[in-house]
């Protein structure tokens, strides 16, 4: 039974909290946005 709960404590460790995952999707949403305007990226896009 200690090895379920060590191994869910060190999921819980290594998981990303809601902030981190929200901030990195509109990090990665306004990047997205920004290439596929710019002039010498958006054809890859």
């Amino acid at each position: 039974m200690s090895k379920q709960v060590d191994f869910n404590n060190f999921l819980s460790n290594i998981e990303p909290s809601n902030t981190t995952v929200s901030y990195i999707s509109s990090v990665q949403t306004n990047l997205r946005a920004y290439l596929q305007t710019h002039d010498k990226y958006k054809m890859y896009i």
